[in-house]
């Protein structure tokens, strides 16, 4: 990957992703299909329950449509979807799903990684705009309401609520619109390199990968709290576009 840029525009507003980026679910997405699929008669063992989720959520990323598209009805849809063929040898796939689908809706189900509150509040006393910039449902919206890391994430731009997920570039023209300022002034963070960096960059925002586990890198911070100092020098901004 190469650096092409490095961004010179202030920063006026910085949106975060979510699921990867502020928050994780605990127990896991498989050990919570795993065991409400036992509770439905599932054999399946953990390990077969990860690998099919991962493969069904690849294999279904790109919507009902494939153009990114999406609404909230697509979107449970999608989620029936995924649980039907990671959990097939279920008979009451309908409760089933039912249980899953409310259960990844209760803020209970979600922690915040342990940089969050203290990078959200440094920001917001800078008085730099935070926000949510997530492919998620409305289900996020409790989340954020009752979560105490994610108090000050108080505008979210959610893609079934806005019709379009990442990294349509309608996505990013509803953000630019919801922060306010123009698109250079615009931060996104996100833990997806294609969704959430170069799909931001090539609508003209700036962005940066949080990559947790690879640790920081010319072109990844692996802690939010190194945005605190970095958008004060604006130090840290990479383009990964044109890879």
């Amino acid at each position: 990957m190469t650096r092409l840029f490095s961004g010179t525009a202030p920063i006026r507003c910085v949106a975060f992703d979510a699921v990867g980026t502020l928050i994780y679910p605990e127990p896991s997405v498989s050990k919570v299909y795993w065991s409400v699929g036992r509770q439905f008669g599932s054999q399946q063992t953990l390990d077969q329950v990860r690998a099919g989720f991962q493969q069904a959520f690849q294999e279904l990323a790109g919507g009902a449509r494939g153009d990114y598209s999406t609404s909230e009805t697509e979107e449970k849809e999608r989620w029936r979807q995924i649980v039907c063929q990671v959990l097939f040898d279920v008979k009451d796939i309908d409760a089933c799903f039912a249980d899953l689908h409310a259960h990844f809706g209760k803020p209970s189900a979600w922690r915040t990684f342990p940089d969050v509150a203290e990078t959200l509040q440094h920001l917001d006393a800078q008085g730099i705009k935070v926000l949510v910039a997530s492919n998620f449902d409305e289900r996020l919206h409790p989340i954020c309401d009752e979560l105490p890391d994610l108090r000050l994430l108080r505008e979210r731009v959610v893609s079934a609520s806005i019709g379009w997920h990442k990294p349509s570039p309608h996505f990013y023209t509803h953000l630019i619109n919801i922060a306010g300022c123009p698109a250079d002034q615009i931060l996104m963070v996100g833990d997806d390199l294609e969704n959430d960096v170069v799909a931001a960059q090539v609508s003209g925002l700036q962005a940066v990968w949080i990559n947790r586990e690879g640790g920081a890198s010319e072109l990844a911070i692996s802690d939010l709290r190194q945005l605190m100092r970095s958008i004060v020098n604006q130090t840290f901004v990479k383009s990964a576009a044109g890879r």
